[in-house]
């Protein structure tokens, strides 16, 4: 079974509606994965695929994703500030992710525990994050979206997050199979910073 784990935006957001109609026009992977997140853990295979197994797992990655984030408000308005363009077979033009260190420790504990479960990485470098939005086929296709990308993302912004997932491979598509943590949302927090000011 084949696992990748996500964090995921919210919908209410003027930026993440550009994001979602830039990848329905430019990016083929859409339909496979729909969802507006950023991978933060790439794709991994767990051999003991028994249900048992698997919820314990998932019960301790709640645990380890819950411990390092209770309480702390980094990572609930990710930032973003500009595009990045990923030759190869398929170009890849990226949204850039300002990369915290909260991330990088949460991201350090959850490598080593599902390796110590016998997870099997495709890749292990998680440092350099992207938010691939288009991928191409032809320099055309390269030209008209990158003008575009320019046009609509090359300022900074923010996008609030909704959750961090877990997201399994079934029938080559990527569904959500775990929310493994919720946060509150902006206007809780405000709200919760009005009772109690700094």
């Amino acid at each position: 079974m084949n696992f990748f784990i996500g964090l995921v935006f919210d919908n209410n957001s003027e930026h993440l509606k550009k994001i979602d109609n830039y990848r329905r026009r430019f990016d083929y992977k859409y339909l496979n994965n729909s969802f507006n997140q950023l991978t933060i853990l790439p794709p991994f295979e767990l051999e003991n695929s028994r249900v048992d197994n698997l919820n314990r797992i998932k019960e301790n990655l709640v645990e380890i994703v819950d411990d390092h984030l209770f309480g702390d408000h980094q990572l609930i308005q990710f930032e973003f500030y500009g595009i990045s363009l990923h030759p190869g077979k398929k170009t890849i033009i990226g949204l850039t992710p300002k990369y915290t260190d909260e991330l990088s420790f949460l991201q350090e504990s959850l490598i080593d525990y599902l390796i110590s479960e016998g997870a099997k990485f495709n890749k292990k470098n998680t440092n350099n994050l992207i938010y691939p939005i288009g991928r191409f086929e032809n320099d055309y296709q390269i030209e008209v979206g990158v003008e575009i990308a320019k046009l609509e993302f090359s300022s900074p912004f923010v996008l609030n997050s909704k959750s961090i997932a877990l997201f399994q491979r079934q029938n080559c598509i990527w569904n959500l199979n775990n929310e493994l943590f919720k946060f509150q949302s902006q206007s809780s927090l405000n709200f919760v910073n009005q009772l109690w000011p700094n």
